[in-house]
């Protein structure tokens, strides 16, 4: 069985009922373990939708599904190296730091970004 780290855009993706992304995804659970970032979760949450409660509610369910990886020390600070090497942006770093540590493959929609980090594989919608 695979690891597989969803990137933001994909859980984005499900929340907006996107069908393509969401037959992936549960492809993807038939044979897999899928994981998202904690980065992924506090991206989710900053979003103005999550003032309203019940939506609140709706994404902790949905997210639930998830195995969860928090940053750790090792995570950030490979996400530094990915930053310094590879310029992109610092939450793209640790979602990308964060695959690699466990070694998951990426699944994106971000394509032009990640494919710059050498160290991660991806899979892309």
């Amino acid at each position: 069985m695979k690891k597989v780290l969803l990137d933001s855009d994909v859980i984005i993706d499900i929340l907006r009922g996107f069908k393509e992304t969401m037959k992936k995804v549960e492809e993807l659970f038939e044979e897999n373990e899928l994981y998202i970032s904690g980065i992924t979760e506090m991206e989710i949450f900053a979003g103005k939708d999550m003032e309203k409660e019940e939506k609140r509610k709706k994404i902790v369910e949905m997210i639930s599904k998830f195995k969860k990886v928090n940053p750790t020390n090792e995570i950030f600070r490979l996400a530094g190296d990915f930053r310094r090497r590879y310029n992109i942006s610092i939450p793209d770093c640790l979602i990308a730091a964060t695959a690699y540590s466990i070694g998951a493959i990426l699944f994106t929609k971000n394509v032009h970004d990640f494919r710059k980090i050498e160290e991660i594989k991806i899979l892309h919608v």
